[in-house]
């Protein structure tokens, strides 16, 4: 049996035993020694040390020599599997006056506009009131528009916050994935080479069809992207190059998934048995309109 604290994370596959060393502050004194596994994350050792120590998990910022640690990071990616030494980790403690300022910023309780205009360009105050609303990318200082976990809290939210980013933000592929993950649109804001990027342009029009229309025409005439973003919204075949709107397979596959696509279809598929077919699932996959709504599509 296991003698950690609490087991380690069910997807976890051959997790890893490592030690943890947390030392105290400026003085760098151990605090504590933790035998934990690799799939740990930031937040499951500051949970362990408020077990142990009874410090408020939100009081803790634990330091890898500069760095402050995310919560989700985890154990084994910031060790060496090799290194067989005890990672050592630094903490801080907050002011717990500090911590209900962030909480209040968090949940909404403090407006971003009543905030103090010095307290605005704090890292943490701008990354806790984009947990909250991720619009407020556009209002924190400028230089924390190319923070990576602030725009990446914003992007998880919302992704068409990423035009919000600083330029050297949109470059980031990590950013931009985040980003296409909640919203194929936002493949607007990134640069013209992740816009050219196919595996990009397959993320963002499994996610919303009507993003090829935003692609590089390069992608507009890959016959394979084509058919995701049709498959997700059949009128997006508008956006496909010239030769590829008379593909058969491509406009019943667009007829399918939305019937409306009909009507950007040459004249004579109206009279094709197949396509009529297809443009009626299409009507039945939408849920609305039902029979009038066909018939009318097709007179």
């Amino acid at each position: 049996s296991s003698d950690l604290p609490f087991p380690p994370h069910p997807y976890s596959i051959m997790a890893q035993r490592l030690t943890v060393a947390i030392a105290v502050g400026i003085s760098a004194e151990t605090l504590c020694t933790l035998d934990c596994d690799s799939s740990w994350d930031i937040s499951d050792l500051k949970w362990e040390v408020e077990r142990q120590h009874h410090i408020p998990e939100a009081e803790q910022r634990l330091l890898l020599e500069e760095r402050v640690l995310s919560d989700k990071d985890t154990i084994g990616s910031i060790v060496s599997a090799s290194s067989g030494q005890p990672l050592r980790l630094c903490l801080v403690r907050l002011d717990p006056e500090w911590v209900k300022l962030l909480q209040d910023v968090r949940s909404g309780r403090l407006k971003w506009e009543d905030i103090d205009d010095q307290l605005q360009k704090d890292r943490e105050v701008a990354l806790a009131a984009v947990h909250r609303d991720s619009g407020l990318l556009a209002s924190v200082d400028e230089q924390l528009r190319g923070d990576r976990d602030i725009v990446l809290a914003a992007v998880r939210q919302q992704g068409r916050a990423l035009q919000y980013a600083s330029p050297d933000a949109r470059e980031d592929r990590e950013l931009v994935e985040a980003a296409l993950q909640r919203d194929g649109l936002a493949i607007r804001f990134a640069s013209a080479v992740h816009k050219a990027d196919r595996s990009l342009g397959l993320m963002a029009v499994r996610q919303n069809g009507w993003a090829l229309e935003l692609l590089d025409e390069v992608l507009q005439a890959d016959r394979a992207l084509v058919m995701e973003a049709v498959e997700q919204e059949g009128q997006a075949i508008k956006f496909a190059a010239e030769s590829l709107k008379s593909d058969r397979e491509l406009m019943l596959a667009a007829l399918r998934s939305n019937a409306e696509a009909l009507r950007l279809m040459p004249e004579e598929i109206k009279h094709d048995r197949e396509a009529i077919r297809a443009a009626s699932m299409g009507v039945r996959m939408r849920g609305s309109g039902g029979m009038q709504y066909f018939q009318h599509l097709i007179s």
